[in-house]
């Protein structure tokens, strides 16, 4: 088996039959499988999946779970799967024609333990929008380069055997549980492969997790940095810097927008001991200014120059 699909679905009967659909009409000779993990769904997402089971081009296995979380979702499908590569596929997102073919096709020639792809947002109204996987040229990776690029499990074939050799699963009950984990692979791999193609695309119809409005559960981004930054001991200055522009140029910012001045003092408290000479750190000075100049503001509390700063989240 050279590939497993796993899809993570929680009430997506409304976007689940498109989703399935971008599979069905994917085009693979190699051999390949789909594991779809309903995480304890109450609407008509278990009939979708049982009736696509039963006629699927490749064999479609589905695991029924009581409502856990995308995290234990997505590791129950990985603890099933039998190919030599695995990806994900979220319940409300489509991957484009001949997708899986190229991917697998790609990471096979340069015998890749990564395989990174490009997404375009598909909006409401139909109209999409680049969403590039890295900033970086298509080919070879660093494992500093995949650490910075976007943190998800979907855009990527991954070989199955780093989970496995290295006992590494997404951690459960959190949000934010690939950025926790995707990151890190780059620490255990030997080749990372950019093929910067568009073969996915990210719907961005209703709310999501980091679209939403402001919530305390939103502090999981510490828990999943904590996890991410544990990981990586060899890159842990990577890391650092990651968790910086993740939480002083998005989260401290939207706690603030939301008047959580609490959020942003656990944020700050977070980065006293995981960062603790992040003012100084030479890879942190690389930052831009303004991210740095709001950064400081907000460690430091200067709440009434935040709001005489225009500059945010720059």
């Amino acid at each position: 088996m050279e590939l497993t699909v796993i899809i993570p679905a929680f009430n997506a009967e409304k976007t689940l039959p498109d989703t399935l659909a971008s599979l069905r009409a994917q085009t693979l000779s190699a051999a390949w499988e789909v594991i779809a993990v309903d995480d304890g769904s109450t609407d008509g997402t278990g009939g979708i999946l049982a009736a696509a089971a039963a006629d699927f081009p490749a064999p479609f296995q589905v695991i029924t779970q009581e409502n856990a979380g995308v995290g234990a979702a997505r590791n129950r499908g990985l603890i099933a799967a039998e190919g030599d590569y695995v990806t994900w596929l979220d319940a409300d997102d489509l991957l484009l024609p001949d997708a899986l073919n190229t991917a697998l096709t790609e990471a096979l020639s340069r015998d890749a333990d990564i395989l990174m792809f490009d997404s375009e947002y598909l909006y409401p109204d139909g109209r999409v929008e680049p969403y590039p996987a890295s900033p970086e040229p298509a080919g070879d990776l660093t494992a500093r380069d995949y650490l910075y690029a976007e943190p998800a499990p979907w855009n990527k074939l991954i070989r199955r055997k780093i989970f496995v050799d290295e006992g590494l699963r997404f951690p459960e009950g959190i949000w934010y549980e690939d950025l926790a984990l995707i990151p890190a692979l780059g620490a255990f791999a030997e080749k990372i492969w950019y093929c910067k193609k568009v073969l996915h695309r990210y719907n961005r119809a209703g709310e999501s997790i980091t679209r939403g409005a402001w919530s305390a559960k939103r502090l999981d981004i510490l828990k999943a940095l904590d996890c991410l930054i544990r990981l990586v001991p060899t890159q842990r200055e990577d890391a650092e810097v990651l968790a910086f522009r993740h939480l002083y140029g998005t989260f401290a910012w939207q706690a603030w927008q939301a008047g959580d001045l609490d959020a942003i003092r656990a944020i700050n408290a977070f980065v006293a001991d995981k960062l603790p000479h992040w003012e100084k750190d030479p890879l942190i000075q690389l930052e831009p200014w303004k991210r740095r100049f709001t950064a400081t503001l907000f460690y430091r509390e200067e709440f009434g120059l935040l709001r005489l700063w225009k500059g945010f989240g720059s």
